[in-house]
């Protein structure tokens, strides 16, 4: 993910015009739930990694963690496909609220 769009140009392009072309729904619906994927194994094994913090919270740092590796560049338009996954005033609370 760090290195896509320096070594996979065309392909970082494609991603942002799937979030950004409503045409391509089915599309950017399967790329939405590769991210709920990825944020369910993360949360899972920080879950249990972590027993002692609270669930929601480990969630919701997984989300943060989730969005901040597919970088800055492709947060706003990945924040329009799925509103719920990249809360980030919510999710920002929580990760302040974990320390």
């Amino acid at each position: 993910k760090t290195t896509i769009l320096e070594n996979y140009k065309l392909l970082y392009d494609l991603i942002l015009l799937l979030l950004r072309d409503n045409t391509f729904e089915k599309e950017a619906k399967i790329y939405s739930e590769m991210i709920s994927k990825e944020t369910e194994v993360l949360s899972n094994a920080m879950i249990s990694a972590y027993k002692k913090r609270s669930k929601n919270k480990i969630v919701q740092f997984a989300k943060l963690s989730v969005k901040s590796s597919w970088g800055n560049v492709c947060s706003y338009e990945l924040s329009k496909t799925n509103e719920d996954l990249f809360n980030v005033k919510e999710t920002a609370k929580i990760l302040i609220e974990s320390f």
